[in-house]
């Protein structure tokens, strides 16, 4: 699927069933984790959004058919799955909210945006200190730390 950019617009846009959403989620996950662990370079900011956005569409889906009145649509959470997934791998949070509204240009969502990018981003940096762009350099026994 390349990048992933079509997949991900009609993924957000409701044109996926969840069963698809999810097998896309897990097989983007993997395909990303076995390049990335074998040292190649397959590049991290497009299947970061699109492992984002897959997972909050499956989210945004369950929670919908849960609460219809209560939710906003699966789309609506894809794009903060999105820079919640951008903000903790790269610890970029402001970043990361300003690539996604940039890209939606949705004021309403950047509430639950903010508070999603930065719980996202200080739960990553409680569970490593390494950001997904240092850790191959980390992995080098460079330390990223100290170099800076």
């Amino acid at each position: 699927m390349g990048l992933g950019y079509p997949a991900l617009e009609a993924a957000i846009r409701g044109r996926y069933a969840i069963g698809l959403v999810l097998v896309l989620l897990v097989a983007k996950m993997l395909a990303t984790s076995l390049t990335l662990g074998i040292g190649g370079s397959g590049g991290v900011f497009a299947p970061t959004l699109f492992i984002g956005a897959m997972a909050g569409v499956a989210f945004g889906d369950i929670a919908h058919h849960l609460l219809p009145d209560a939710t906003a649509s699966a789309g609506s959470y894809g794009l903060i799955g999105m820079g919640a997934a951008l903000g903790a791998a790269t610890r970029a949070p402001i970043t990361a909210v300003t690539i996604v509204f940039e890209l939606t240009g949705e004021y309403p969502r950047i509430l639950p945006l903010l508070a999603a990018v930065t719980m996202a981003t200080l739960t990553a940096r409680l569970l490593s200190k390494d950001t997904i762009c240092t850790r191959t350099v980390s992995r080098d026994d460079t330390d990223v730390e100290r170099a800076h």
